[in-house]
């Protein structure tokens, strides 16, 4: 997860890493929380790819903690990554 705002301004340099159950849903929510705060943010929407399965577990389990998602195209995740750093990996 990256965060970023409605412009596109990175408010994180750092990347968060989550993995499919509940207890990284809550420690991802925890950081989602403190970033909008140290920005003076009132509300989070998370962007989501839809690869695979698990996404869909995910999205239900944010909606039902009042948080705005946002489907990503994967492609155009694809070609901003390139953009900023040079790379085709989309995890750094």
């Amino acid at each position: 997860m990256r965060a970023i705002d409605t412009i596109g301004r990175e408010l994180s340099k750092s990347v968060y890493s989550i993995n499919k159950d509940y207890e990284e849903f809550q420690s991802a929510k925890k950081w989602a929380v403190k970033i909008a705060a140290e920005h003076n943010k009132r509300q989070i929407a998370l962007g989501l790819e839809p690869i695979g399965h698990y996404w869909c577990c995910l999205v239900i389990g944010i909606v039902s903690n009042e948080i705005t998602v946002v489907q990503v195209n994967s492609y155009a995740v694809k070609q901003i990554k390139e953009v900023e750093d040079n790379s085709q990996l989309k995890d750094k």
